[in-house]
């Protein structure tokens, strides 16, 4: 049996997106190769606040990987489909021949762009990140409660902007923030020119959130961005931007230059439900 089972990485290492994503990767393989495969949530913070799994049979892999070499050596090397798949064939070899448990715990954020995911597939991954009462409670948001269809705008500022991660990446940082503000508001306008669905704005930057949801008059929640590879403390904020996403019907993605690969947040949000989503660069 394959588990996804991991405390957070280090600050080097990826976040909730990229937990799922990997998770998603990973059943694709497994059901390739024929092995079990479950997601094991209690070592993470953010197991808390989901319901326990109907598939969660807590025994033998309830110890987390060392955080700081073993999961972030695969984390790093094993994101890739081949290669994974040889690690997997290479590590039930070993097991069997050495006649331990079958068990084996891993995290990756493998790439799953080439894989086309069956309906079966992401009923599965979702049944384990589906909110408990008390969380569900916590993360209500307005259009979800009255059952307004709405659509959701997604930004993706990056660190140096939202979490002020390596500020010398910026020769002039207010300019360079105010000539993203610029572009994004004109991308803005172009989505609200062209859709009747009320509109939210999410974004891992609230300066940035706020101001254009002000300026253009956009429902945007009062959450504390949290990105859960940079910050430790309480996560119920990035879940309930997390649920808005999730419940929309659709998703513009709206990231910068040094993030080529988009946002893993929305990209889940999109593939756990299904959700048409629209790349956009500023």
């Amino acid at each position: 049996m394959l588990v996804v089972n991991s405390l957070l990485k280090p600050p080097s290492g990826g976040g909730l997106g990229d937990f799922i994503r990997g998770s998603l990767g990973c059943l694709k393989i497994c059901n390739k190769l024929g092995y079990d495969f479950t997601i094991f949530l209690k070592n993470h913070p953010v197991g808390k606040h989901f319901k326990p799994s109907q598939y969660d049979t807590p025994f033998i892999y309830d110890k987390p990987f060392n955080c700081v070499s073993e999961t972030l050596d695969l984390f790093q090397k094993y994101h890739k489909p081949e290669e994974l798949m040889v690690f997997l064939k290479n590590q039930n070899r070993i097991i069997r021949r050495n006649r331990g448990n079958d068990v084996l715990s891993i995290c990756t954020n493998l790439l799953i762009d080439d894989f086309k995911i069956t309906n079966e597939e992401r009923s599965f991954v979702s049944s384990f990140f589906e909110f408990n009462e008390e969380t569900r409670k916590r993360v209500s948001f307005e259009l979800i409660d009255n059952n307004v269809e709405y659509e959701c705008i997604h930004i993706r500022c990056g660190d140096y902007i939202a979490f002020n991660i390596c500020n010398n990446h910026f020769k002039d940082e207010d300019k360079e923030v105010f000539k993203v503000f610029e572009k994004l508001e004109n991308e803005i306008i172009q989505i609200l020119n062209n859709t009747s669905k009320p509109v939210v704005l999410i974004s891992d930057s609230e300066s940035i959130r706020d101001e254009l949801s002000k300026k253009l008059n956009l429902v945007s929640p009062k959450t504390n961005t949290y990105h859960s590879a940079f910050r430790k403390h309480n996560c119920i904020d990035m879940l309930k931007d997390l649920h808005i996403l999730r419940n929309c019907t659709k998703i513009y993605q709206l990231t910068n230059s040094f993030h080529w690969w988009g946002s893993g947040f929305s990209q889940i949000a999109s593939r756990l439900d299904n959700i048409p989503i629209i790349h956009l660069k500023y």
